[in-house]
């Protein structure tokens, strides 16, 4: 079966291809942005969610330059133990959810 179209209708399809090819050439892909130093509190740090998304989400803003540098995350967790051992857990996990190629 044949689709009968209108004659401009490519002319048409082509200019606004052109006008927004235009336009997305004219703006930045990502505008410059300034980050204010915070102190980020995270509870339930060795919890699956904060193992497997928000501590991989983290380094890979600090790897894109997206943190500031004075920026403190505060990793809260109920499960008693030493600092060097919670920050090995959590490198352990960072390794196994982070692409290697990152």
């Amino acid at each position: 079966m044949a689709v009968a179209r209108r004659p401009d209708a490519g002319s048409l399809c082509d200019s606004w291809l052109l006008s927004l090819n235009a336009m997305v050439s004219r703006t930045p892909l990502m505008p410059a942005i300034t980050v204010d130093p915070c102190t980020f509190a995270l509870f339930g740090a060795l919890g699956d969610l904060a193992l497997r998304k928000l501590f991989p989400a983290l380094y890979q803003l600090d790897r894109a330059g997206l943190l500031h540098a004075d920026t403190r995350i505060l990793a809260l967790a109920r499960d008693p133990g030493d600092e060097g051992g919670h920050l090995a857990f959590i490198d352990e996990h960072l390794r196994r959810h982070v692409p290697a190629r990152e």
